[in-house]
Protein backbone atom coordinates (compact mmCIF):
# COMPACT_ATOMS: atom_id res chain seq x y z
CA UNK A 1 0.00 0.00 0.00
CA UNK A 2 2.47 2.41 1.33
CA UNK A 3 4.50 1.42 -2.37
CA UNK A 4 1.81 1.99 -4.56
CA UNK A 5 0.96 5.66 -2.73
CA UNK A 6 4.76 6.40 -2.89
CA UNK A 7 3.99 5.68 -6.96
CA UNK A 8 1.49 7.53 -7.61
CA UNK A 9 2.56 10.50 -5.82
CA UNK A 10 5.78 10.55 -7.80
CA UNK A 11 3.72 10.27 -10.84
CA UNK A 12 1.97 13.25 -9.88
CA UNK A 13 5.05 15.78 -8.98
CA UNK A 14 6.26 14.00 -12.09
CA UNK A 15 3.26 15.14 -13.93
CA UNK A 16 2.47 18.45 -12.48
CA UNK A 17 6.28 19.24 -12.91
CA UNK A 18 6.71 18.32 -16.68
CA UNK A 19 3.32 19.95 -17.40
CA UNK A 20 3.80 23.52 -15.19
CA UNK A 21 7.20 23.62 -17.01
CA UNK A 22 6.01 23.42 -20.43
CA UNK A 23 3.33 25.84 -19.83
CA UNK A 24 5.80 28.09 -17.97
CA UNK A 25 7.98 27.95 -21.27
CA UNK A 26 5.32 29.19 -23.02
CA UNK A 27 4.80 31.82 -21.09
CA UNK A 28 8.38 32.65 -22.13
CA UNK A 29 7.24 33.06 -25.37
CA UNK A 30 4.49 35.66 -24.33
CA UNK A 31 6.55 37.68 -22.12
CA UNK A 32 10.49 37.16 -21.32
CA UNK A 33 11.20 37.11 -17.51
CA UNK A 34 14.06 39.50 -16.09
CA UNK A 35 14.41 36.78 -12.60
CA UNK A 36 13.76 34.16 -10.65
CA UNK A 37 11.03 35.30 -8.79
CA UNK A 38 8.93 35.93 -11.79
CA UNK A 39 10.08 32.31 -13.26
CA UNK A 40 8.58 30.71 -10.02
CA UNK A 41 5.73 32.67 -9.82
CA UNK A 42 4.94 31.70 -13.28
CA UNK A 43 5.53 27.90 -12.48
CA UNK A 44 2.98 28.28 -9.56
CA UNK A 45 0.76 30.26 -11.80
CA UNK A 46 0.84 26.97 -14.85
CA UNK A 47 0.84 24.95 -11.52
CA UNK A 48 -2.75 26.44 -10.33
CA UNK A 49 -3.80 26.37 -14.45
CA UNK A 50 -2.81 22.47 -15.05
CA UNK A 51 -4.21 21.46 -11.91
CA UNK A 52 -7.89 23.60 -12.58
CA UNK A 53 -7.86 22.50 -15.81
CA UNK A 54 -7.76 18.45 -14.25
CA UNK A 55 -9.90 19.38 -12.11
CA UNK A 56 -12.38 20.02 -14.63
CA UNK A 57 -11.62 17.97 -16.85
CA UNK A 58 -11.63 14.74 -14.91
CA UNK A 59 -14.82 15.31 -12.76
CA UNK A 60 -17.12 17.01 -16.00
CA UNK A 61 -16.31 13.05 -17.23
CA UNK A 62 -17.06 11.17 -14.10
CA UNK A 63 -20.01 12.92 -13.58
CA UNK A 64 -21.22 11.69 -16.82
CA UNK A 65 -20.14 8.42 -16.18
CA UNK A 66 -21.70 8.44 -12.62
CA UNK A 67 -25.42 9.63 -14.00
CA UNK A 68 -24.91 6.38 -17.02
CA UNK A 69 -24.41 4.12 -13.91
CA UNK A 70 -26.92 5.46 -11.93
CA UNK A 71 -29.53 5.14 -14.75
CA UNK A 72 -28.45 1.35 -14.96
CA UNK A 73 -28.74 0.89 -11.45
CA UNK A 74 -32.31 2.50 -11.66
CA UNK A 75 -33.15 0.09 -14.36
CA UNK A 76 -31.95 -3.09 -12.73
CA UNK A 77 -33.39 -2.45 -9.26
CA UNK A 78 -36.95 -2.10 -11.21
CA UNK A 79 -35.85 -5.50 -12.68
CA UNK A 80 -35.62 -6.92 -9.60
CA UNK A 81 -39.11 -5.50 -8.52
CA UNK A 82 -40.34 -7.01 -11.21
CA UNK A 83 -39.12 -10.28 -10.79
CA UNK A 84 -40.61 -10.56 -7.01
CA UNK A 85 -44.06 -8.74 -8.04
CA UNK A 86 -44.05 -10.54 -11.77
CA UNK A 87 -46.38 -7.07 -12.53
CA UNK A 88 -46.33 -7.05 -16.51
CA UNK A 89 -46.81 -3.38 -16.43
CA UNK A 90 -43.71 -2.72 -15.18
CA UNK A 91 -42.14 -5.21 -17.36
CA UNK A 92 -43.26 -3.72 -20.20
CA UNK A 93 -42.21 -0.24 -18.91
CA UNK A 94 -38.66 -1.85 -18.45
CA UNK A 95 -38.70 -3.45 -22.14
CA UNK A 96 -39.99 -0.21 -23.70
CA UNK A 97 -37.35 1.56 -21.83
CA UNK A 98 -34.44 -0.29 -22.61
CA UNK A 99 -35.75 -0.32 -26.48
CA UNK A 100 -36.06 3.26 -26.44
CA UNK A 101 -32.06 3.98 -25.45
CA UNK A 102 -30.21 4.61 -28.46
CA UNK A 103 -26.62 4.32 -27.77
CA UNK A 104 -25.30 6.98 -30.48
CA UNK A 105 -27.14 9.90 -28.75
CA UNK A 106 -26.69 8.25 -25.19
CA UNK A 107 -23.61 7.95 -23.09
CA UNK A 108 -23.27 4.46 -22.07
CA UNK A 109 -19.95 2.93 -19.73
CA UNK A 110 -18.84 -0.15 -20.91
CA UNK A 111 -20.82 -2.58 -22.18
CA UNK A 112 -23.60 -1.22 -20.87
CA UNK A 113 -25.93 -1.56 -23.73
CA UNK A 114 -24.98 -4.91 -24.41
CA UNK A 115 -26.13 -5.72 -20.74
CA UNK A 116 -29.23 -3.72 -21.39
CA UNK A 117 -30.07 -5.90 -24.69
CA UNK A 118 -29.43 -8.90 -22.00
CA UNK A 119 -31.38 -7.79 -19.48
CA UNK A 120 -34.26 -7.42 -21.97
CA UNK A 121 -33.47 -10.87 -23.14
CA UNK A 122 -34.30 -12.08 -19.35
CA UNK A 123 -37.23 -10.28 -19.33
CA UNK A 124 -38.99 -11.97 -22.23
CA UNK A 125 -37.82 -15.24 -21.80
CA UNK A 126 -39.99 -16.77 -18.93
CA UNK A 127 -38.13 -19.84 -18.21
CA UNK A 128 -35.17 -18.13 -16.82
CA UNK A 129 -36.06 -16.58 -14.02
CA UNK A 130 -33.16 -17.85 -11.45
CA UNK A 131 -30.59 -16.99 -13.88
CA UNK A 132 -32.61 -13.56 -14.37
CA UNK A 133 -32.22 -12.25 -10.73
CA UNK A 134 -28.42 -13.86 -10.38
CA UNK A 135 -27.54 -12.01 -13.23
CA UNK A 136 -29.54 -8.91 -12.38
CA UNK A 137 -28.16 -9.28 -8.76
CA UNK A 138 -24.18 -9.43 -9.98
CA UNK A 139 -24.82 -6.23 -12.59
CA UNK A 140 -25.71 -4.43 -9.62
CA UNK A 141 -22.81 -4.99 -7.62
CA UNK A 142 -20.37 -4.46 -10.50
CA UNK A 143 -22.77 -0.97 -10.77
CA UNK A 144 -22.20 0.05 -7.59
CA UNK A 145 -18.73 -1.05 -7.45
CA UNK A 146 -17.89 0.95 -10.57
CA UNK A 147 -20.08 4.08 -9.55
CA UNK A 148 -18.39 4.23 -6.18
CA UNK A 149 -15.24 3.61 -7.95
CA UNK A 150 -15.72 6.59 -10.49
CA UNK A 151 -16.49 9.30 -7.16
CA UNK A 152 -13.33 8.67 -6.75
CA UNK A 153 -11.32 8.87 -9.65
CA UNK A 154 -11.76 12.54 -9.83
CA UNK A 155 -8.51 13.10 -7.74
CA UNK A 156 -6.52 11.28 -10.03
CA UNK A 157 -3.94 13.38 -12.73
CA UNK A 158 -4.51 12.50 -16.32
CA UNK A 159 -1.30 10.37 -16.10
CA UNK A 160 -2.93 8.18 -13.14
CA UNK A 161 -6.21 8.13 -14.41
CA UNK A 162 -5.16 6.02 -17.47
CA UNK A 163 -2.52 3.87 -15.76
CA UNK A 164 -4.38 2.86 -13.25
Amino acid sequence: MKIQYLKQAFLWLLETVIIAGMITYLFEFLKPTTDFFEIITRFITATVIYQAFVLLFNKNLLDVKRDSLLALIEIYEYALIYYECKEEDLKNVLVESIDAVNPKKVFLVGHAYEQLKQLKDYLNSSNEEKMAVTFIKCRLIDFRHSYEREGHAWKNTLFLKYLK
